[in-house]
C-alpha cells in the first residue's frame, strides 16, 4: 500500500468514526435501543434506526468534526452527492468514502491554491 493509500485508509476511519459517534449520539437522543452499529449500518432509506431529522443531525455533526479537525469545510448534501447512482448516504461505509474524498478535494484545493 503506497503512502497516499495508508493516508487516505487511515483518514477514512477516522471519518468513520466521527460518523459512528454522531449517529450514536443521535439515537441516544431520540432514546431508540442502539442497534450493533458498524460501517454496514444502513443510515437513509428501508433498514435505518435513525428519523430524517435524526439523520440531518448526523449530518451537521459529521460536518463540524471534520471542519474542526481537518481544517476544512465540506458540504455532504450538494447536487454531486444527490445524483450519484449509489447514494453515499445508504451506509456508514458508503458516507465515510464520500466524506473522505471531499476532505481530499478540499485539501488538494487549499494546497494548490
Amino acid at each position: 500500500m503506497t503512502q497516499d493509500a495508508q493516508g487516505r485508509a487511515r483518514m477514512q476511519a477516522e471519518v468513520l468514526k466521527m460518523i459512528l459517534t454522531a449517529l450514536k449520539q443521535v439515537l441516544e437522543n431520540q432514546e431508540k435501543q442502539l442497534p450493533n452499529l458498524s460501517a454496514q449500518t444502513t443510515l437513509y432509506g428501508q433498514g435505518s434506526d435513525v428519523d430524517s431529522l435524526g439523520f440531518v443531525q448526523v449530518l451537521m455533526d459529521v460536518e463540524e468534526q471534520v471542519n474542526s479537525h481537518y481544517g476544512v469545510a465540506v458540504t455532504q448534501t450538494d447536487e454531486k452527492a444527490m445524483s450519484q447512482r449509489h447514494s453515499p448516504f445508504r451506509t456508514v461505509q458508503s458516507l465515510a468514502e464520500y466524506v473522505t474524498d471531499q476532505v481530499l478535494k478540499a485539501q488538494s484545493e487549499n494546497e494548490s491554491s
